[in-house]
């Protein structure tokens, strides 16, 4: 699945408000899957979109000073919820698209020579350096739309003097 990020306060322990930008918000639906994760805490909490407002805002400083334009979202909260508390600032993946069976690697395993960008693999013992078209980068892993065909063993932070064909240890 592939996502976006927003940031929100939880205002209840049952609904999330996060606020969209307009430029964003065309993507979204209600019903679609959503992770939160809390500032304060190392855990994913699963949500589907409830509902957007029909309205966009926009915010305005105290000098007066125009900010962004957005919509704001209501999630509703599934599962345990333990840790929750009203007030606290989460970051919001909402899932906007979905493509059954991509490839992805930690995003460290991609690197960039010149225009292209390569993932290297481990081919019978030896460094084998792959062209890859990248796509979507989430939280910690990249989508490569094409270049791999999923399940390779990926050499994670390849150095820049590593070569094709090279003998691993």
């Amino acid at each position: 699945m592939i996502g976006s990020f927003f940031y929100g306060v939880i205002v209840n322990p049952f609904y999330l408000w996060p606020d969209h930008l307009v430029s964003d918000a065309d993507e979204l639906r209600a019903g679609q899957k959503a992770n939160i994760t809390l500032a304060s805490a190392d855990r994913m909490y699963a949500a589907r979109v409830a509902s957007l407002a029909p309205v966009a805002v926009q915010a305005v400083s105290l000098a007066g000073d125009s900010g962004s334009v957005t919509v704001e979202t209501m999630l509703d909260l599934e599962g345990d919820m333990t840790g929750l508390r009203p007030g606290s600032s989460a970051t919001v993946k909402i899932f906007t698209d979905h493509r059954k069976n991509a490839v992805v690697v930690p995003y460290e395993a991609v690197c960039q020579r010149g225009e292209q960008e390569y993932v290297f693999t481990i081919e019978n013992g030896r460094a084998v350096q792959n062209p890859v078209v990248t796509g979507y980068l989430l939280e910690r892993v990249i989508e490569v739309r094409s270049g791999l065909e999923g399940g390779e063993t990926v050499i994670l932070s390849p150095s820049d003097e590593l070569e094709n064909g090279a003998k691993l240890e």
